[in-house]
């Protein structure tokens, strides 16, 4: 399975209007960091997607997430439960 964070997070943060410069300040990282996470290149360390999904409202599961179906599912359960 492929993970698509990076597009992911990218979609969320553009979404919300959000800059990389935000995101970095938000979560004690470089802007460079970000950006790497958007271009794929690496990823947030595991300890910190439970707070970047938090700060989007989202669930992890949503932000891995590399198929329509399950990002869709786990929003409606995100949704109820919440």
């Amino acid at each position: 399975m492929n993970l698509n964070f990076a597009e992911n997070f990218k979609a969320l943060r553009k979404e919300k209007g959000i800059t990389q410069e935000k995101i970095a300040e938000e979560f004690g990282v470089s802007s460079q960091s970000v950006s790497r996470w958007e271009l794929g290149n690496c990823y947030p360390d595991i300890e910190m997607l439970p707070s970047i999904a938090n700060y989007f409202g989202t669930t992890v599961d949503m932000l891995l997430s590399n198929d329509n179906l399950s990002k869709e599912r786990d929003k409606e359960l995100f949704d109820e439960k919440y």
